[in-house]
């Protein structure tokens, strides 16, 4: 009965440390960032002006998902900050595009071509930047 018990406490610990090891890794690995600063223009008025980017990336064993990830942008000279749910990632690497999009606007947001760094989103009608980035903001 005792080695019954002992077996029993062992599976239960075991279990324990496996589960909280898959929680930190859900918790803390689930994504990957890519964060740029891009300066270009703004297309209608042609003013110059300074964009950053946060891509946040979902792992593989994100299943739950509907996108590939999502991003948060801010501008400099027009105060401008946005947040756009859906990163669809097309291809591989080095010729990786990003189709940005939203779950509240139809159609295509904007998109970033990771092999020649262009970016271009559309805010709003008559609001659009687009622009040339490098790593880091």
């Amino acid at each position: 009965m005792l080695q019954l018990v002992k077996i029993l406490v062992r599976s239960v610990l075991a279990i324990t440390i496996v589960s909280g090891i898959t929680f930190y890794i859900l918790v803390n690995h689930s994504t990957d960032a890519m964060n740029l600063t891009c300066k270009g223009k703004w297309l209608q008025s042609g003013k110059g002006e300074t964009l950053f980017a946060a891509f946040e990336f979902y792992r593989p064993w994100i299943l739950w998902a509907e996108a590939d990830g999502n991003v948060r942008v801010e501008t400099t000279q027009f105060p401008l900050s946005s947040y756009f749910s859906e990163v669809k990632t097309i291809g591989r690497e080095p010729l990786r595009l990003f189709e940005i999009t939203d779950s509240y606007r139809a159609g295509m947001i904007g998109g970033y071509r990771e092999a020649s760094k262009e970016i271009a989103i559309n805010f709003s009608k008559g609001l659009t930047f687009t622009g040339n980035c490098r790593d880091g903001i």
